[in-house]
């Protein structure tokens, strides 16, 4: 159960009201991590901002939602795994392949150069090794993708603390459970831990 007031479609006003009209626009509906968020217009601004300021980058709508996934799953945060499964599915990507971008596996070397960089911002907060960098830019990617990845990484942290917080309860799909995770795997491979009873 949400743990947080929530501001539902019928009783929002003003810029918040305005929000939700290009939401349900956009999406059918107004999620609740966004009915949830609604309590500080700011942060649902900030959130929807970045959304379409990373949309104009350098990295594929695919790549994109490969770095969500990679982050969702990082803070075990199950309401984004289930929005990015859903949109890596209208990015193009594979069910099976989503699976394996959440365990830290790519099919093929840029993909994975991506998921390799975007969990060893995350391992090292960000105080990654220049063998890092050169890995990734050896993969065929450019220093101003970086800072985009840097950029999603933001934001997805936004929102997976805020579902948290939020306890927000879920309106789409599930995201495909992770079986058969090595116990030697990094964190970010692990399933997704139930953060409620840490």
């Amino acid at each position: 159960m949400a743990r947080l007031y929530t501001v539902s479609p019928e009783e929002a006003t003003g810029e918040v009201k305005e929000m939700f009209t290009g939401i349900e626009k956009k999406m059918g509906f107004v999620p609740n991590m966004f009915q949830g968020m609604a309590n500080s217009p700011v942060t649902l601004q900030a959130y929807l901002a970045l959304d379409r300021i990373t949309a104009k980058g350098q990295l594929t709508k695919a790549e994109r939602e490969v770095v969500r996934l990679a982050v969702s799953q990082f803070n075990g945060c199950r309401y984004c795994l289930s929005t990015h499964t859903i949109d890596g599915r209208q990015a193009g990507l594979r069910k099976e392949h989503m699976k394996g971008f959440r365990r830290g596996r790519a099919e093929n070397v840029k993909l994975q150069a991506l998921l390799d960089f975007t969990n060893r911002v995350l391992q090292t907060r960000g105080l990654v090794a220049d063998e890092d960098i050169f890995d990734f830019l050896e993969a065929g990617y450019q220093d101003q993708h970086i800072p985009e990845i840097i950029t999603l990484i933001a934001q997805k942290t936004l929102s997976n603390l805020f579902n948290h917080v939020h306890d927000t309860e879920l309106d789409l799909p599930a995201a495909p459970k992770l079986n058969n995770a090595r116990p030697q795997q990094d964190s970010f491979c692990a399933e997704v831990p139930d953060y409620r009873v840490l």
